[in-house]
């Protein structure tokens, strides 16, 4: 499969093999636009989109003194956005690698929020070519296809993250895994509607709010949200020598994860008790806790929260019968 998706970089990078910078009339692809570059003079390049009339679809890199391939984002006209979501001032980086010719926005902190392939075809083949690859499986994809903002744009964040460990999990360094890896953790910071606004694709609301697992120890739990993609959760508990490790990853940026007490109301159903939780996390991020699931009455529920209103809650427990964890509707078991 990857030899099927970098056979038409090579034959058209073949050709344009000495290039050492970006060409007066070359073509670029980012998922969505097929951009074609105009060399101003030896320092700027201007790109705009052929199958579009909006300014906003246009942008202007300059050269940057010796640094190979190495441009800045600047403004084209006063006033003027930066497109998608980039910022003036970031680095583009003209990457030719392993047959691989494309342009990289990175933000400040050398992470890839954009990418441009250099591509032979005009727009409508370029469409093709996006559809064909939205229809293979994407465990051939993630390390056999350069991914682009819109191609990504097109999938949940649930799958963006099992995107993403099935690249932590591969141990693969090539540079199509190292751009998709940082392309990836670029695309699940941003929020659901600003993706939409992309792609043209509608997130419905998931009926589950958020994905539950356990480990035995904390490291594990930890190592899992890693590979996920999620490197700061939050924690809470003392993992003491019983405990089991809980990982909670809400599905949507608008959730918020807490840890109450739990008890029973008047009819015998769990509850949270008391008027503030024993914890809250942050806004669209996981919780990692330490808890010994009791025989009897449970001492903890997890809630989801949208803004006032808490829409659910999960108490961690495993079956009687085999062992394994309890989820609901709206606390899925994560793979």
């Amino acid at each position: 499969m990857k030899k099927l998706f970098v056979l038409f970089i090579l034959l058209y990078t073949g050709i344009t093999a000495n290039a050492q910078v970006i060409e007066d009339l070359s073509k670029w692809w980012d998922g969505k636009n097929t951009y074609i570059a105009t060399v101003v003079n030896e320092n700027e390049v201007f790109f705009e989109a052929s199958n579009s009339d909006n300014i906003s679809d246009q942008f202007t890199l300059h050269k940057i003194k010796n640094y190979a391939g190495g441009y800045t984002l600047v403004p084209t006209y006063k006033n003027e956005e930066a497109p998608l979501r980039a910022q003036f001032g970031w680095i583009v980086k003209y990457t030719r690698e392993d047959g691989m010719y494309f342009l990289s926005v990175r933000d400040n902190k050398d992470e890839v929020v954009w990418t441009l392939v250099l591509t032979p075809d005009y727009h409508h083949h370029n469409e093709d070519q996006l559809q064909y690859a939205l229809n293979q499986p994407v465990e051939d994809m993630v390390s056999g296809y350069l991914m682009s903002t819109g191609y990504l744009s097109h999938f949940s964040k649930d799958e963006l993250k099992y995107m993403l460990s099935l690249l932590e999990k591969s141990n693969d360094n090539s540079i199509i895994s190292r751009t998709n890896r940082s392309l990836i953790k670029s695309e699940l910071k941003v929020v659901d509607s600003e993706r939409e606004s992309f792609s043209g694709k509608s997130f419905a609301p998931n009926e589950s709010h958020a994905l539950v697992q356990c480990f035995n120890t904390k490291s594990e739990g930890l190592q899992y949200l890693a590979e996920a993609g999620c490197y700061m959760p939050s924690l809470y508990g003392k993992w003491e020598s019983w405990d089991m490790t809980f990982v909670v990853i809400p599905n949507s940026d608008d959730y918020t994860l807490e840890i109450w007490s739990a008890g029973l109301d008047r009819d015998y159903n769990i509850t949270p008790q008391g008027f503030v939780p024993l914890f809250k996390g942050e806004p669209g991020k996981p919780i990692c806790f330490s808890y010994m699931v009791p025989e009897g009455v449970p001492s903890l529920i997890i809630a989801c929260r949208k803004g006032n209103e808490v829409i659910s809650t999960w108490v961690p427990s495993f079956s009687g019968e085999d062992g394994s964890l309890l989820t609901t509707k709206e606390f899925v078991l994560a793979k």
